[in-house]
């Protein structure tokens, strides 16, 4: 095999990996709304990405868990979950209960 021709199976096999990854990645919506309705921060794998109510998009593998959490910096009311492709809310929203004031 000259040298030509082994580029051309790296490069071949290099883009059937990158083919393969992206089959097996998944991008997933999640609404995500609190009770009580006041704004309450939402943070994806500890990256904050707004606040309730809003709808937030993730992207993982099939190995991969997002990590959510819903605080009420007012409260100090906190709400968390860990989804993977497996445990993902069927309606594809969440609402967090935050309860009362302490």
């Amino acid at each position: 095999m000259n040298m030509l021709d082994s580029r051309a199976v790296r490069l071949a096999l290099a883009g059937a990996l990158a083919l393969l990854a992206t089959a097996c990645s998944s991008t997933r919506e999640l609404m995500i709304k609190s009770d009580p309705p006041q704004a309450a921060a939402i943070y994806v794998n500890g990256e904050s990405v707004g606040s309730t109510p809003r709808k937030v998009v993730v992207s993982f593998d099939p190995y991969t868990r997002v990590w959510i959490q819903v605080v009420n910096h007012e409260t100090f009311r906190l709400w968390e979950n860990t989804y993977d492709k497996d445990t993902w809310p069927e309606e594809d929203e969440v609402v967090v209960s935050l309860g009362g004031a302490r």
